[in-house]
């Protein structure tokens, strides 16, 4: 995996800070808490870290185009101005003088209401968030900001959205991440300075980026693209319940691919007769971006992911040429989570479960 982000990456003090709209969607910016990382510690060329930890609260238009993809949105209480709200959670680790920084924002998908964090895995072994800090001798900017709706305020990553009849408006979690990841990359009041936008999500937050591009979000509303590459990390071919009425982002249909398109390119549903693909559709077709794939013997074969169906024909009868700008990778001999060290006797198989490689904190996901 550090090989593939490697390759990836290569293609004040204050309390609080308000501003009023202070770029596209974002209507403003709370900071509690700004402080360095590790009393200080010096992560080689890049120096040291600081955290920065607040809100960050969204004003959208429901009339915008780029916006009615949202589920509900048309439907939601607005403010004075007529612009639908939602706040989340914002984490930040950035390199304390931005100069030294690779001018990389690596957007981290939160992996489930509990807020586990995952691109943080990179850093091998230790303590959360740094352990051996690759990230941060690399100079990569992370965030996290809150998408999932039923992630209440007492969690580390949370979003609070408006309701429709009683039922969350859950779309707009991609809308932050979207909103959010722009503001970085485009807007003059960042605290940091970036000029290529990545992001990682594992399992659910791996879901959670297939669905992201699928519906558009890659486009901000300015018609300007979010992310220059993603990882969708063992997400399979499935996509993610957010975006509908009563969704359930943690529902057992995470488990199966069974909402076509599953592919990149635009194909035939043999069924219905749907051309459609997830990268090959007109809300997602003028934003292309480099993605890597990966995924385990378990979404290929267990769990009812259905990696296979990402370069395969939907009756899985034939491959299919991946796109220049994709790559799959088949990680051998591992699973979907990694076990404990030293590995349990065997479970639900004759072998061992795989121990886990990296210090990050994946847990089950």
């Amino acid at each position: 995996m550090l090989f593939v982000l490697r390759t990836f990456a290569a293609t004040l003090f204050v309390a609080s800070f308000l501003a009023p709209m202070l770029y596209a969607d974002v209507a403003s910016i709370e900071i509690s808490e700004r402080r360095l990382i590790e009393n200080g510690r010096n992560f080689g060329d890049t120096g040291s870290y600081e955290e920065i930890v607040g809100m960050i609260t969204f004003a959208l238009d429901p009339a915008y185009p780029m916006n009615q993809v949202i589920v509900g949105l048309d439907r939601a209480s607005r403010n004075e101005q007529g612009m639908v709200e939602a706040t989340a959670s914002l984490l930040m680790l950035t390199p304390a003088d931005p100069r030294r920084g690779n001018g990389v924002e690596l957007v981290d998908i939160a992996n489930r209401w509990r807020g586990r964090l995952g691109a943080f895995g990179f850093n091998r072994g230790g303590a959360w968030p740094c352990a051996d800090g690759f990230l941060m001798g690399e100079g990569y900017t992370v965030v996290l900001v809150g998408w999932e709706f039923d992630a209440h305020s007492g969690r580390p990553i949370w979003l609070d959205v408006p309701s429709v009849g009683g039922v969350p408006v859950g779309g707009l979690g991609f809308a932050a991440v979207r909103d959010t990841a722009s503001w970085i990359k485009y807007g003059p009041e960042a605290p940091v300075t970036v000029e290529h936008t990545l992001s990682f999500g594992f399992s659910q937050g791996g879901r959670f980026l297939r669905t992201f591009l699928y519906l558009g979000f890659n486009t901000d509303e300015s018609g300007r693209q979010v992310f220059d590459g993603v990882i969708p990390h063992i997400a399979g071919a499935s996509r993610l319940d957010l975006n509908q009425p009563g969704a359930d982002p943690v529902s057992l249909g995470m488990f199966d691919a069974t909402s076509f398109p599953f592919a990149d390119a635009a194909l035939r549903d043999p069924v219905t007769g749907v051309v459609d693909g997830t990268l090959g559709n007109d809300r997602a077709r003028d934003r292309q971006l480099y993605i890597f794939y990966t995924n385990t013997g378990i979404e290929c074969w267990g769990g009812g992911r259905v990696a296979s169906l990402v370069h395969s024909t939907p009756d899985g009868t034939e491959d299919v040429t991946l796109p220049d700008n994709v790559r799959l990778y088949f990680l051998v001999g591992t699973q979907h989570g990694p076990e404990t060290f030293p590995p349990p006797p065997p479970g639900n198989g004759q072998e061992m479960e795989t121990p886990p490689i990296t210090g990050g904190p994946c847990g089950r996901c």
